[in-house]
């Protein structure tokens, strides 16, 4: 799985990268669960661009970078490791949770970087995409105005947009991590 990843950013990033000395977490027994490695150096817009290589992107704002100032993990602190749920739609078991409930649970979930990264990987394995039934709610990300990015693929496009701090439905479900 190491070699994997390394050989992910080297491929999609021109980045090397030794991924063995990173601390993993503990990987939560119930339910299936994809490990993620998120590397020094990564920044939204790089990752943006990386996925717009690959496949057709849209984006509601032009900078993700200063759009998403404020996010629970960040790699400018170092590469880290985390599990996140391994489904193609995000979790139905947050339907009708909105980002600032699931703060105030202690559920954390992706970022946006995170989820683009995600989003890249399970392409270039699968030549699908995630979240074409539901969108993503990115919940461990902010911007400075305190909305939430989401994520999903409409039309076959891999779309980044927006969402109140308040905002839940049916389709609008944050994934779950463990870091």
């Amino acid at each position: 799985v190491l070699r994997d990843w390394e050989r992910f950013y080297k491929k999609h990033f021109a980045l090397t990268v030794d991924l063995s000395g990173i601390l993993i977490p503990k990987k939560p027994t119930v339910g299936e669960w994809r490990l993620i490695f998120i590397v020094l150096g990564l920044f939204n817009n790089k990752v943006y661009d990386a996925c717009k290589r690959k496949f057709l992107c849209y984006k509601s704002t032009d900078n993700l970078d200063a759009g998403v100032p404020k996010n629970d993990r960040d790699p400018k602190n170092g590469t880290y490791a985390i599990w996140a749920r391994d489904t193609v739609e995000a979790d139905e078991v947050h339907k009708n949770k909105s980002a600032m409930y699931l703060a105030q649970k202690n559920i954390k979930g992706i970022t946006l970087l995170e989820r683009m990264i995600l989003e890249l990987k399970y392409f270039t394995e699968t030549g699908k995409h995630l979240d074409v039934d539901s969108w993503t709610l990115c919940s461990g990300s902010r911007s400075s105005d305190g909305n939430v990015p989401d994520a999903c693929c409409i039309d076959g496009a891999f779309k980044v947009g927006w969402s109140n701090v308040e905002s839940i439905g049916n389709i609008l479900r944050s994934r779950e991590v463990v870091s």
